[in-house]
C-alpha cells in the first residue's frame, strides 16, 4: 500500500542499510577507449531503470549520455545498495543535468519501449565488445592469408634404364606323367617299390603271377617245333616229287601238291613263331616297369589283388626334374613380339619364378613352347617355360608367380607409385609448375619397376610432381613445394 500523499518515486527511495552498500565499479582504462565503454554504461543505465519500472523523462536517455560524457564526476562508479537500487552521483536527484524534472515527463512502461531499450543495449554492447576484438584479429587474418599455400613434397620426373617386367600367374606341370596299368590279367604277386620314392627308368614296380603265361609260352614253343617238323617233311616231299617229274616218273599234279604242302608248312612255322612271341610278350607284361624316371605315387592295389586291363592305374610316375610352368598371355600383349618375330631358340624375354611365400626361385628358366592358336574363351595364348627342379621344390599343380623380364634394359620415364592417383577417368598426377601452381595431369602407365611406375605418356623429364601432401592440394591451387630429400 502507498501512503496518502506519497508518490511512487518516494516509495521507491533506498532503504537505509546497517552496513556499507555493495558497489559494482566500472573503470575506464584510458580516454582513447572511452567511446565503447560510454555506450555500454549508457545502455546499462537505461536497462536498469526500465527493468525496475522506474519512470524516465523523455529526454532522460539523451541527458544520461550527456552526463556520462560531460559530467565532471564521469569516473565516479555506479553503486548498488543492498536493496538493489542503483545510484549514480549525477543522477541521484530528481533533476537531470540540464535542470529538468524527469518526474514531470514520464514515458509509459510499454512493452514496445522496453523491447526497444533492450535491443539498443544489446546492439551497443555487441559493437563495443566486437570492435576491439576485430581490430585485434585483423593482423592474424593478414598473417593467415599470407600462409594459405600448403606445403607439399615434390620430386622430379626421372628418366633411367629399367628392365620392364610382367607378372603372370603360372601353374606348375610335370614334364612327363605316366599311369602304370596292367596289360594282362592276374593276381599281384609283389610290389617292389616304396610309395612316394624316386624310381629309375625301366625299374619293375609290380609283378603279376607269371605261371599261366609261362605255360602259354611253352605251348607256343611246342607248336613251333611241330610246325618246323612239318616244314622239313614238306621240303623233302617236294624234292622227291620234283625229281620224279623230271624223270617223267610222276605226274605234274603231284609236284604241284607237294609245292602247296611246302608253302603251308612254312606258313605254319611263321604262325607258330608269332604265337610264341605273343606268349612271351604276355609273360613280359606280368612285370610292370616304369618307362620314365621320376617319383612314384601310392599304389592303388595291394599285393594279392586281381588286376586286368580294366583295373585302371596301378600307380603314377611323375617326372620332377626338369619341370614345366605354363602361363596364359593376353593376345594383345604378344602383338609387338609377333611383329618382331618370336624365336624360341633365343627368346627376347627370360622367365623367373616367385613362390607363394614371396621368395624368388633360385633357378632361371627359358621358354620352349608357344601355342600357335588363341583360346577362344579367354582370348589368351598358352606359353610354357622349363625350369630345373633338382630339390623337388616345385610340385605339379602348384601356383607360382611368373616374372617375365626383357633381357635388354630400356630407357623410360619413371615416377614414384605414391604420386599416382586414380579416378573414374583413369590415372593422374599433380604437377607443380614454375609458378608453384598445382595442375592435374592425366598419364598413361606401363608396368611397375620396384616402387615406381613406368610412364609412357603425359609427362616430361624434369617436371615436378607431388609425392606427399596430395590431400591438401587442389587443381589451380598455389602450393609451397619442398624438394624430396629421400
Amino acid at each position: 500500500m502507498i501512503p496518502a500523499g506519497a508518490s511512487r518515486a518516494t516509495c521507491r527511495q533506498p532503504v537505509p542499510q546497517s552496513g556499507p552498500p555493495a558497489r559494482i565499479a566500472f573503470t575506464i582504462p584510458k580516454a582513447s577507449d572511452r567511446l565503447p565503454i560510454v555506450a555500454v554504461r549508457c545502455c546499462m543505465g537505461v536497462l536498469l531503470r526500465w527493468w525496475r519500472f522506474e519512470p524516465i523523462g523523455e529526454d532522460s536517455f539523451f541527458s544520461l549520455i550527456h552526463n556520462l560524457i560531460r559530467c565532471p564526476r564521469f569516473d565516479a562508479p555506479l553503486t548498488e545498495d543492498r536493496a538493489g537500487i542503483t545510484n549514480h552521483p549525477t543522477l541521484s536527484s530528481d533533476t537531470d543535468a540540464m535542470g529538468r524534472d524527469w518526474k514531470r515527463h514520464r514515458i509509459g512502461r510499454t512493452p514496445a519501449l522496453r523491447l526497444l531499450a533492450a535491443a539498443v543495449g544489446v546492439a551497443a554492447g555487441a559493437w563495443a565488445i566486437a570492435s576491439p576484438v576485430a581490430e585485434a584479429q585483423s593482423p592474424k587474418r593478414d598473417q593467415q592469408s599470407s600462409e594459405q599455400a600448403p606445403s607439399v613434397v615434390v620430386a622430379p620426373v626421372e628418366r633411367r634404364e629399367v628392365t620392364p617386367s610382367f607378372l603372370h600367374v603360372g601353374r606348375v606341370e610335370a614334364a612327363e606323367t605316366v599311369n602304370l596299368v596292367a596289360r594282362v590279367e592276374g593276381f599281384l604277386e609283389r610290389r617292389t617299390f616304396r610309395e612316394g620314392s624316386d624310381v629309375a627308368k625301366g625299374e619293375v614296380l609290380f609283378l603279376i603271377e607269371q605261371a599261366p603265361y609261362r605255360i602259354a609260352v611253352e605251348q607256343r614253343e611246342a607248336d613251333l617245333a611241330g610246325a618246323q617238323a612239318s616244314l622239313e617233311n614238306a621240303e623233302k616231299d617236294f624234292k622227291r616229287k620234283e625229281s620224279l617229274v623230271a624223270r617223267r616218273s610222276a605226274a605234274q599234279s603231284s609236284l604241284d601238291q607237294a609245292r602247296a604242302a611246302l608253302g603251308l608248312a612254312r606258313a605254319g612255322v611263321l604262325q607258330s613263331k608269332a604265337a610264341l612271341r605273343r606268349a612271351q610278350l604276355n609273360l613280359s607284361y606280368t612285370e610292370v616297369a616304369s618307362p620314365i624316371a621320376g617319383q612314384v605315387s601310392r599304389a592303388a592295389y595291394s599285393t594279392g589283388s586281381f588286376v586286368g586291363t580294366g583295373s585302371g592305374a596301378l600307380a603314377t610316375v611323375t617326372s620332377m626334374d626338369p619341370i614345366h610352368v605354363t602361363i596364359s598371355v593376353a593376345e594383345k600383349d604378344l602383338l609387338e613380339a609377333r611383329r618382331l618375330g618370336i624365336d624360341l631358340n633365343d627368346p627376347p624375354v627370360a622367365p623367373s619364378l616367385r613362390l607363394s611365400d614371396g621368395v624368388a626361385y633360385e633357378h632361371a628358366g627359358r621358354f620352349d613352347y608357344l601355342n600357335p592358336g588363341v583360346d577362344r574363351t579367354t582370348d589368351t595364348v598358352l606359353a610354357r617355360a622349363v625350369f630345373p627342379n633338382p630339390d623337388r621344390l616345385l610340385l605339379p599343380g602348384q601356383f607360382v608367380t611368373v616374372v617375365v623380364r626383357l633381357k635388354t634394359p630400356v630407357n623410360v620415364l619413371v615416377v614414384p607409385q605414391a604420386s599416382v592417383q586414380r579416378d573414374r577417368q583413369g590415372y593422374f598426377v599433380i604437377v607443380v609448375d614454375r609458378a608453384n601452381r598445382a595442375e592435374m595431369r592425366r598419364v598413361t602407365l606401363g608396368e611397375r619397376d620396384g616402387t615406381d611406375w613406368i610412364v609412357t605418356d603425359g609427362l616430361a623429364e624434369g617436371e615436378r610432381i607431388v609425392v606427399r601432401g596430395l590431400r591438401k592440394v587442389r587443381p589451380d591451387m598455389t602450393v609451397n613445394p619442398i624438394e624430396n630429400q629421400g
